[in-house]
């Protein structure tokens, strides 16, 4: 979670309790409440990618890692040397801030 720092289990099978998967049931403990009116954000590690939560919908973002060119990465293909790109992350911050990962 890149909220609050929480490592969960995501997309899998056996995470899942009454067909509730681990990243929605942590976005409504997170945010506090039902979760519906917030979102929540996540890293994948495996796939490099960030997870964008709001209810029960989801959505893959962009990466907050990016290589000496400014790429991505996503799913680790290239096998490149990456780097946490402040920009990246200040644009996913302002996302998360201004409410628009619901749009």
């Amino acid at each position: 979670c890149l909220l609050c720092g929480a490592t969960l289990c995501a997309g899998s099978a056996c995470c899942k309790r009454e067909g509730v998967g681990a990243l929605t049931r942590h976005v409504r403990v997170c945010i506090g409440g039902s979760g519906e009116g917030g979102a929540g954000l996540f890293f994948l590690l495996h796939k490099c990618t960030t997870l964008l939560v709001r209810g029960t919908h989801a959505a893959y973002g962009f990466s907050v890692y990016a290589d000496a060119h400014g790429e991505e990465d996503c799913g680790l293909r290239r096998g490149l040397p990456l780097s946490l790109d402040q920009t990246r992350l200040r644009r996913l911050h302002r996302l998360w801030l201004s409410h628009a990962v619901a749009r």
